[in-house]
């Protein structure tokens, strides 16, 4: 997924240390090892060993001072 730096990248899911499905408690993404040959966005999320999870991954634009989640 390649996007522009000044976007953001969520990832939300089923397990509490992914947002519990909550858009406004997923977790962002760094791009700080992002660059335009390695388009790198990444974090470190702890998750319970042996557990089954869904997750979705969303990009987020700002605009006038407001987030828009996609």
């Amino acid at each position: 997924m390649t996007h522009a730096v000044s976007q953001g990248i969520l990832v939300v899911g089923s397990l509490p240390e992914l947002g519990n499905w909550d858009p406004v408690a997923a977790r962002r993404l760094s791009a700080d090892a992002y660059t335009a040959e390695h388009p790198i966005w990444s974090r470190s999320i702890y998750l319970p060993p042996a557990t089954s999870f869904e997750y979705k991954v969303r990009t987020v634009e700002a605009w006038a001072g407001v987030a828009r989640i996609c």
